[in-house]
């Protein structure tokens, strides 16, 4: 069996404090607190198991906030999107009508006369103009127009 290959030599591993050792030799204490700085500063030895469920554990967390993210991302887009097709559904209609507005104005001399009136607040030389209300503005005259 090639223990390269395996995961034996991670459990069956061995830590020696010798930088602890080494660093309370260097300071001039008696055994008691040796003992105390040794025991207090011992490397234990991690599972495997344990160093796995933790990197595990950061990746599902960390996958969880993207996912979060673009799904709260989608929603927005998703809103913005029909905002936007209402709004075009609605300019494309206003459209519509304007064109039809058009053709009516340029085909038919009655509706032409209409809206010459009605618009711009236009008479006839021949028309007897009697204004009602205050005059402001060329264009919100109230006028009755008699037509001999």
């Amino acid at each position: 069996m090639d223990t390269a290959s395996t995961t034996n030599w991670l459990n069956n591993r061995t830590f020696q404090p010798v930088f602890a050792q080494s660093r309370a030799a260097d300071f001039r204490v008696d055994s008691k607190v040796r003992d105390l700085i040794i025991v207090g500063v011992r490397v234990t030895r991690v599972p495997f198991w344990a160093i796995f469920a933790t990197v595990m554990l950061a990746a599902t967390a960390v996958c969880a906030t993207v996912i979060l993210s673009a799904h709260s991302q989608l929603r927005v887009a998703s809103s913005e999107y029909q905002r936007m097709a209402a709004q075009t559904t609605s300019l494309r209609q206003g459209n519509q009508r304007l064109e039809v507005d058009v053709r009516r104005i340029t085909s038919d001399t009655s509706a032409i006369e209409i809206a010459a009136r009605e618009r711009l607040g236009m008479v006839r030389p021949t028309d007897v103009v009697v204004p009602i209300g205050p005059q402001t503005s060329s264009s919100s005259i109230g006028t009755v127009s008699f037509v001999r």
